[in-house]
């Protein structure tokens, strides 16, 4: 039998396209799951390790489609989530976030960031954790869980992290209203 392993079938994509506009990029690449490692911006500039489906609830104001959600790799999110608590950055908060933007592509797939400044993102250790927690999501194998979506709450979600953490229970998408 003549199988690649997991690591022969991972492949790292590069663009310079704001992710949240690469509609369809499902379309170009052919892929299982498509991860999109990138930065997240926000007003509080708290430090942050992220991880969120892509879509939108209601209108598209950044990518994506109005009223449309991906599809959510809810027991990969959950694992990633798993992965980066225990490898926690000191100063950074380790959030699940709302569903909340593009872009809308049809196969499964996900966001994990590093928020909220520059400095955060020019953080090697940072961009390492990130880095080796990919690496680990997609070379172990992935646990069956319940799956569920989330409504309420705020943008990062901080009540569903018990949720995820100590329960069957994977997250896809989180409604906060």
């Amino acid at each position: 039998e003549n199988k690649k392993s997991t690591q022969e079938e991972i492949k790292l994509y590069t663009t310079e396209k704001e992710t949240v506009f690469s509609e369809h990029i499902d379309r170009e690449i052919n892929a299982k799951l498509f991860i999109f490692a990138t930065k997240h911006q926000s007003k509080s500039g708290i430090p942050t390790l992220s991880v969120h489906a892509p879509g939108n609830w209601a209108k598209a104001e950044f990518g994506g489609q109005d009223r449309k959600l991906c599809t959510a790799p809810a027991a990969y999110q959950k694992e990633y989530y798993k992965i980066i608590s225990k490898r926690k950055l000191e100063g950074f908060d380790i959030v699940n976030e709302a569903t909340h933007h593009g872009p809308y592509i049809e196969k499964p797939c996900m966001f994990v960031e590093i928020g909220s400044t520059d400095k955060e993102w020019r953080m090697k250790e940072a961009g390492a954790i990130v880095a080796q927690a990919i690496i680990s999501l997609l070379t172990k194998k992935i646990e069956k869980y319940r799956v569920a979506f989330a409504i309420g709450g705020l943008h990062t979600c901080h009540n569903f992290n018990k949720i995820v953490l100590n329960s069957e229970y994977a997250i896809g998408h989180v409604c906060p209203k």
